[in-house]
């Protein structure tokens, strides 16, 4: 229980540094966890036989005990940052309310209950006029030193349920964290799934204890952002950004989460600009995919993003065989589904906006399905309805009710939610550039989303390629059917891709190896250019 005297007084110091230990051992540990898997797993590479499974097993252990202890001691700083911050708004909250007071001529009791003191009878001015005008400012003094006493309280109740709420949290990872030595049905898999679940309700918790302690009336308001440092800033857009739209300094809710996506998936904007083609980007393409994998890892619910894990070796394997051609592959007597010679009719400049098309075409994924993803493992689904609320028209109601059914748990409704993202990719996201691609130089833009089509294949095993869906072979030539139509696309999505996915996930054991493969040992398989 805080009360009046210890929210004035309180000194937080200690408790900031005991988060700033935790972080920092945290970090030490993924930084672990990075070294083993780029040191010791990566420079396995094909090693097979016995040993060579025991010792990817042995390490690979160890990589995931180090990443769920990273998790957990994030958890914790979270939290325990969180605390700091919302009691520190509290604190500030109390102080300029006595500031308030003391230049109010106000008092303030030990339990900070604020008065205003009468002016004794026999000083009061004879003139009943004056004396009407003392009476009138008494009664205004009154009534501002019950506003400021609400204040007061109200400043004592946030910080109370700030500390009530924090400690809870602290004790319910103290529990769980007796789950995650691997001993569990699930065992490290398991673990990692309950450690990022618990990074994330730490998260939204944190946000959730800062953000009730904020100023609503629009001067306060002002005010409050106004005496923020700059990292305190940082803290409190961190935490709930949408309940500090329209300050200075503040990004939309889109923009902020599609910089969180960036953060989270550790890649930096400056070295991601699709018009420089699949050289400049390489590195960036492969960490949106190495993220989307993180997320299935992590949480079995994001579907999506296991899939969209998948896509990425047709992709990029389709990016690296028009990386060759622009190099001046010679590709005219390929053994592929069309002629290699339709291809190598197009010029260099041509199939370079065709890669930068599609390098445009990944980045438009990230940026809004991807940051989505991000907003809803920061802040729940709060963070989804916020970016809703603040633009209706991009993000419908539908669109939310996406990721409530994700958010339910349930089975069947955790498949409709990702599915309905795989449509807001497929029928919103990407049909403006493929239609770019039909029309392109005329003749040229036909002619690429033939080879298009005529090559693309499915992600998932067992699945039929976009030509085998629709009968054959060469099929798509006088059926008039292209990957880059949006039904035709759908059609082969909704009826053969997606439910073999589905199938895939009914296997954990074999979704996990598929998924969890290496985006470049996949993409080799897709490749068609040597």
């Amino acid at each position: 229980m805080v009360d009046f005297a210890r929210l004035r007084d309180v000194k937080l110091e200690s408790v900031t540094e005991a988060g700033k230990d935790w972080q920092a051992v945290a970090k030490a540990l993924d930084q672990a966890r990075q070294h083993i898997e780029e040191s010791v797993l990566k420079p396995l590479g094909t090693w097979t036989g016995p040993a060579a499974t025991g010792a990817r097993h042995s390490f690979g252990q160890q990589e995931l005990q180090l990443q769920v202890a990273a998790l957990e001691l994030q958890a914790v700083e979270q939290v325990l940052a969180g605390f700091v911050l919302a009691v520190t708004t509290a604190q500030q909250e109390l102080q300029y309310a006595l500031t308030e007071a003391s230049r109010h001529g106000l008092t303030v009791d030990a339990n900070g209950t604020v008065t205003a003191t009468p002016t004794p009878v026999d000083q009061l001015p004879k003139n009943a006029a004056l004396r009407q005008e003392a009476a009138d400012s008494y009664r205004a003094e009154a009534a501002y030193a019950a506003t400021l006493t609400a204040d007061i309280a109200a400043a004592v109740q946030a910080a109370t349920q700030a500390d009530a709420t924090c400690a809870a949290e602290l004790g319910k990872l103290a529990e769980e964290s007796k789950l995650l030595d691997g001993s569990g049905r699930t065992g490290l898999a398991g673990a990692l799934q309950l450690a990022a679940k618990d990074l994330g309700e730490a998260t939204r918790l944190a946000g959730t204890v800062e953000g009730d302690t904020i100023p609503t009336d629009p001067a306060a308001r002002a005010a409050w952002w106004g005496a923020l440092t700059p990292d305190q800033r940082n803290q409190f857009l961190d935490a709930a950004p949408w309940k500090v739209q329209g300050l200075p300094g503040v990004p939309k809710l889109q923009d902020y989460y599609k910089q969180l996506a960036l953060k989270k998936a550790g890649i930096d904007p400056s070295k991601w600009d699709p018009e420089k083609g699949l050289d400049f980007n390489d590195e960036t393409v492969q960490k949106v995919y190495a993220w989307y994998q993180k997320l299935w890892d992590e949480n079995r619910d994001f579907q999506w993003a296991g899939m969209a894990k998948l896509a990425g070796a047709p992709v990029y394997g389709g990016l690296h065989d028009l990386n060759e051609v622009i190099k001046g592959a010679d590709i005219a007597g390929l053994a592929v589904p069309i002629p290699g010679g339709l291809l190598s009719s197009l010029s260099t400049d041509e199939v370079q906006w065709f890669q930068n098309k599609f390098l445009h075409m990944q980045k438009d994924i990230f940026d809004d399905v991807g940051a989505m993803h991000a907003a809803y493992q920061q802040y729940g689904i709060a963070g989804i309805e916020a970016l809703q609320k603040q633009n209706p028209d991009n993000y419908p109601k539908e669109l939310t009710d996406a990721w409530r059914d994700i958010d339910s748990g349930d089975p069947k409704r955790v498949a409709a939610g990702n599915a309905a993202l795989l449509e807001r990719e497929q029928t919103k996201v990407l049909p403006g550039s493929y239609r770019e691609v039909e029309k392109y130089h005329g003749p040229v833009g036909d002619t690429f989303a033939q080879v298009l089509s005529a090559m693309t294949e499915s992600p998932i095993p067992g699945g039929r390629s976009f030509n085998g869906y629709y009968g054959g072979e060469w099929s798509t030539w006088w059926d008039d059917r292209y990957v880059t139509d949006t039904n035709d696309r759908m059609d082969w999505i909704r009826k053969d891709m997606l439910p073999k996915y589905q199938q895939l996930l009914a296997n954990p054991v074999q979704a996990k190896a598929l998924i969890d493969t290496p985006l470049l040992d996949r993409a080799d398989e897709y490749e068609v250019v040597p």
